[in-house]
């Protein structure tokens, strides 16, 4: 029993806590529910494409003396993509291959190394790439049934010119019948980095479709970017319905 004696070898502060316990009831002591935590989650989630870069960032920090990133491919649904050949360009880096693991990576290179990142998977131009893509890409053309994400410009416009028109249509045609044996002024597979995807779906998503410019400078990159863009959206070129094979 608490006499007046005791109330004076107690500390203020810790008989505060011990007051304010004591009056809580059960319900507040009950953890958070599933629903609760995930109402909670989008308030951590990247805002904006510029957050990406920080993250990206933080995720680089926390991986300590390692380059990592993920790489992934539409498949029916953006999933790893593995078998992707990395390397650095520069002198003692060691090379690197993207493996089935989820996020968030599914390779990593020495951090030491830097220079330029390189993607690579080797695979036929005609791969994903059919009769019904090229049925996609003319009700797009149409406004029968108009593309809604990034991949599906990105895959469409095979001859690079930043528009999707029947000189796309004529070389998908010519690629599934075997008469090009590759897209001519294409990689069979791109490697966009993630934050420049996320831009152009945001774009998308707000315009329901994207500029010349933006779709050409994107479709145009090369396989090597900074060691900052670590994680990447494959692209192959000419699918439009995700059945490429890997």
């Amino acid at each position: 029993m608490l006499n007046s004696k005791t109330f004076k070898s107690i500390p203020l502060l810790l008989l505060a806590a011990v007051l304010i316990f004591s009056s809580c009831g059960k319900e507040n002591l009950d953890p958070l529910t599933t629903d609760d935590l995930l109402e909670l989650q989008p308030e951590n989630a990247p805002a904006s494409t510029a957050e990406v870069a920080t993250v990206e960032a933080d995720v680089q920090a926390r991986a300590s003396r390692f380059l990592v990133g993920y790489v992934q491919v539409f498949n029916g649904a953006w999933v790893p993509f593995p078998g992707v050949g990395v390397s650095i360009v520069g002198t003692g880096c060691s090379e690197s291959t993207t493996s089935t693991n989820s996020r968030p990576t599914n390779y990593r290179l020495p951090g030491i190394c830097s220079g330029q990142l390189c993607m690579g998977y080797r695979t036929p131009a005609r791969n994903g790439v059919n009769v019904l893509d090229i049925a996609i890409v003319e009700n797009h053309i149409l406004g029968t049934a108009r593309f809604t994400e990034a991949y599906q410009f990105l895959a469409a416009d095979v001859n690079r010119d930043g528009l999707i028109n029947s000189d796309d249509m004529t070389i998908m045609a010519d690629v599934d019948l075997e008469i090009l044996s590759s897209f001519p002024t294409s990689q069979n597979i791109l490697f966009i980095d993630e934050s420049d995807y996320l831009g152009l779906q945001a774009t998308i998503d707000a315009t329901g479709t994207v500029s010349q410019v933006e779709l050409q400078i994107l479709g145009s990159l090369g396989p090597c970017l900074d060691t900052r863009f670590v994680s990447r959206r494959a692209i192959k070129t000419g699918d439009l319905n995700g059945d490429f094979a890997f």
